[in-house]
């Protein structure tokens, strides 16, 4: 019997769905493969060390693995887990025991753990919590790790800021090592270095006054400049740290015109420093920056020939 054309037509979009949801699953198997790590630090002491990965709905280890997780690790302290999603193989995870875990990666797809050397973290933000409870919540943050803790003091994203007094308290009892001062003014710098020298590393956390903030003493700069302009932004750390005011000025003068556009050429607004910040990493050549998270866009054309031009005047 002829199919007619309606029937050859439904065959067809059949035919389309099924590659696509194919393409689909193969994509899918193919992220989360990446987001497992090669290496998995787990507790020593736990009685379940895999818990984070058996937990997951989706993932699964092997047999063999499930029976290691009765026995000891071994003299070596490590073992492999074979993961997979539906009976389809995904990795072979290095698994690690320490004495203490490290870093708990948040939003991670499995609880894994991670070697770093310090976590940064923000300013407890939207409930505009009183100073006390953001006191004790580094302290508790402190009493879970034994890594360096910087604290990002940002008022312009929490609501509020420590003070320099708070941030000596949580120094001298050892909660804090490092800190990201990212008011802006380079006197938050200044203060913090005289009152704690050495015991405190102070990055200077904004853009606009970095030289400034290198010269009263900051131990570094980390903010968005350095990330999307590296190069100029290195050439200013490397001579305010060297003494060099001359070539310190310099550095900072190669940067002004994008200074100046970066916070003050806007209407209503627009463009926002996020969306300025993904195309000046596009106009250098690095497409995979992408484009800034929703409700922020694609930058239209004017601006992105501003940039391309600030980036082309510049050393």
């Amino acid at each position: 019997m002829q199919m007619t054309r309606k029937q050859k037509y439904r065959r067809v979009l059949l035919a389309l769905a099924a590659l696509f949801l194919i393409l689909a699953v193969l994509l899918g198997y193919d992220a989360m493969r990446e987001s497992l790590p090669d290496t998995m630090y787990v507790d020593e002491n736990s009685e379940s060390p895999f818990q984070p990965l058996t937990k997951h709905p989706l993932l699964t280890i092997s047999e063999d693995t499930k029976e290691a997780e009765k026995t000891e690790f071994g003299e070596t302290g490590e073992t492999v887990v074979e993961c997979s999603a539906a009976g389809i193989p995904l990795k072979k995870i290095r698994v690690i025991q320490e004495e203490r875990p490290k870093v708990a990666v948040c939003g991670a797809p499995v609880g894994i753990y991670m070697e770093t050397d310090g976590v940064m973290v923000i300013l407890p933000y939207y409930l505009n919590p009183h100073k006390k409870a953001v006191m004790q919540h580094f302290r508790d943050i402190r009493a879970a790790l034994d890594i360096r803790m910087m604290i990002y003091n940002n008022p312009w994203f929490a609501g509020y800021e420590m003070t320099v007094p708070e941030i000596e308290e949580l120094v001298n009892d050892g909660t804090i090592q490092d800190i990201k001062a990212a008011h802006g003014d380079p006197n938050r710098v200044h203060e913090l270095k005289f009152h704690l020298g050495d015991k405190l590393n102070v990055f200077y956390g904004h853009d606009y006054c970095a030289l400034e903030g290198l010269l009263v003493g900051a131990d570094g700069w980390l903010s968005g400049f350095p990330a999307v302009l590296p190069k100029q932004c290195r050439a200013l750390l490397d001579a305010a740290q060297a003494g060099d005011i001359q070539g310190a000025i310099k550095a900072q003068n190669n940067i002004q015109p994008y200074i100046d556009y970066f916070f003050h050429d806007k209407v209503d607004g627009v463009p926002h420093w996020q969306e300025i910040c993904k195309y000046t990493l596009q106009a250098q050549g690095l497409d995979f920056a992408g484009l800034p998270r929703k409700p922020l866009g694609e930058l239209d054309e004017a601006n992105k020939k501003k940039i391309e031009k600030l980036l082309a005047d510049m050393d």
